[in-house]
């Protein structure tokens, strides 16, 4: 697999993301959640500070818990990848 994306496939991912509402009770694997926590981690951020933790949270209980304070989390996914962030 080629690393390097040329501005116009760059574009087309852009163009088609898509927020997901609906989920099936199939598990996320670790090691995609281990890709989603790494996208997170070397994204771009202000004085490259980097003051971002990530929390993955697969507890049903506790997914049930974060929806409770997120108004626009409708379905309850398999998990969910928390953006922590210190500022201090």
């Amino acid at each position: 697999m080629s690393a390097a994306m040329d501005a116009d496939q760059f574009f087309q991912v852009i163009k088609t993301r898509r927020a997901v509402r609906s989920f099936t009770g199939e598990a996320v694997s670790d090691d995609d959640l281990w890709k989603v926590a790494q996208a997170g981690r070397w994204a771009a951020n202000g004085g490259n500070l980097h003051p971002h933790r990530f929390l993955i949270v697969r507890d049903p209980l506790k997914i049930r818990l974060i929806r409770s304070f997120s108004p626009g989390m409708l379905a309850a996914p398999p998990a969910i990848v928390v953006l922590l962030t210190d500022h201090e």
